[in-house]
C-alpha cells in the first residue's frame, strides 16, 4: 500500500533477528508481564474478550483449515456453526483466530517467525475480515495483538509494529482503527503505552499522509 509506512515497518524487522532478550529492558519485560497477568484476572467491559478456553474448538477448526488448506468461505461456514452453537460474538472467534494463527508460529526459529506471521495474516486475511463488523472491532484486534506480543514477548515484543503495519496494509484493520486506538491509549498508564510507543513513527505518518495526498493533488491540479 503505502511505501513510507512499510519501509518503516521493515527497518523495524531487519533487525529482528539481532533482538535477544538482553535487548529488552528489563523494565517493560517486568511492565509487559503485569499487564497480561492483569487481563488474564479482569476481563473489562468491551475490552479484552472472553477467555481462550470457552473458544477452543473455533481455534481447533482454524489449525485444522489451514493444515488441510480448506477454502475460507467453508471456514466460515464452520466457524459460525460454532459460533451460534456456544452463543459467542464474532469477536470471539476474531480473538480465537489470532491466538491460532499466532501459536502456529511459535515453533519456528526466531528469524522466521515474523514472516509466517506475515503470511498467515495474508491468507487468512479475508476469515478475519469477515468477524470485524466496525471500527470497534477493529480496535478489539489491535488489543488482542498487543496481548499477545506481551504474553510471549521473547518471540513477539519487537514485531508488533511490523504486523500492525501488515495488517493495516492487508486491509484486516484501518487507518481510523489504529488512530483511535493511540488517541485513547493517551491518558493511559506508562506500562499500557509500551506499542503506541514502539509503532509512533508509523502512527505520526499515518497522521501526516492525508495532508500530503492533499498537496500532491493540489500539486497535480496546477
Amino acid at each position: 500500500m503505502a511505501d513510507i509506512g512499510e519501509n518503516r515497518a521493515n527497518k523495524d524487522h531487519d533487525e529482528e533477528c539481532g533482538h535477544s532478550v538482553a535487548h529488552i529492558h528489563a523494565e517493560e519485560l517486568t511492565e509487559a508481564t503485569d499487564v497480561v497477568d492483569d487481563d488474564m484476572e479482569i476481563v473489562p467491559d468491551g475490552g479484552i474478550l472472553l477467555p481462550l478456553e470457552d473458544l477452543n474448538l473455533v481455534e481447533e477448526t482454524f489449525v485444522r483449515a489451514d493444515f488441510e488448506k480448506i477454502e475460507v468461505d467453508n471456514v466460515i461456514l464452520e466457524v459460525n456453526s460454532l459460533r451460534l452453537l456456544y452463543n459467542k460474538l464474532n469477536a470471539d472467534c476474531a480473538r480465537a483466530i489470532i491466538y491460532s494463527m499466532m501459536h502456529l508460529v511459535l515453533d519456528t526459529p526466531s528469524c522466521e517467525l515474523l514472516p509466517l506471521a506475515m503470511h498467515l495474516i495474508r491468507k487468512w486475511k479475508k476469515l478475519l475480515k469477515y468477524y470485524l463488523a466496525d471500527i470497534d472491532a477493529e480496535i478489539k484486534v489491535i488489543l488482542i495483538f498487543e496481548e499477545m506480543c506481551l504474553e510471549h514477548a521473547i518471540e513477539f515484543f519487537w514485531s508488533f509494529t511490523t504486523l500492525l503495519f501488515h495488517l493495516y496494509d492487508q486491509e484486516v484493520i484501518q487507518e481510523h482503527a489504529i488512530l483511535r486506538w493511540d488517541d485513547e491509549k493517551r491518558d493511559a498508564d506508562e506500562s499500557d503505552k509500551i506499542f503506541v510507543k514502539q509503532a509512533e513513527k508509523f502512527i505520526q505518518w499515518l497522521r501526516e499522509a492525508p495532508e500530503e495526498d492533499d498537496d500532491e493533488d493540489e500539486e497535480g491540479d496546477e
